[in-house]
């Protein structure tokens, strides 16, 4: 069974690019049905045109499926990290401690 998370996040992010369907469709080279159904969970798309899609919308990977494929949510804590450094430390601890309470739970 196709995941419908997949096309949620790829309507997402394709709404918050301000990018319509028929844009991404011409863009892909596929019809406006077959983005339909992709943000809707009926199908998935070929590698070439997800590639092609995350590119025009501005997501990564790991943006749109770091809940699907496992290893992606190692890569979306590293780059929850990266954007940690840069906080001052009181900021960084309190993250730290809000994690550790949701960690005991």
């Amino acid at each position: 069974m196709v995941d419908a998370r997949l096309g949620q996040r790829l309507q997402l992010w394709r709404e918050k690019a301000g990018i319509s369907q028929e844009a991404l469709a011409e863009h892909v080279g596929v019809s406006i049905t077959s983005i339909s159904n992709i943000e809707r969970g009926a199908n998935y798309p070929s590698f070439e045109n997800f590639v092609k899609i995350l590119n025009f919308i501005g997501a990564s990977p790991n943006a749109v499926m770091f809940d699907i494929v496992d290893n992606a949510q190692v890569s979306k804590a590293g780059e929850l990290w990266d954007k940690m450094k840069v906080l001052d430390v009181d900021k960084r601890n309190k993250i730290l401690q809000i994690v550790e309470i949701l960690i005991e739970e």
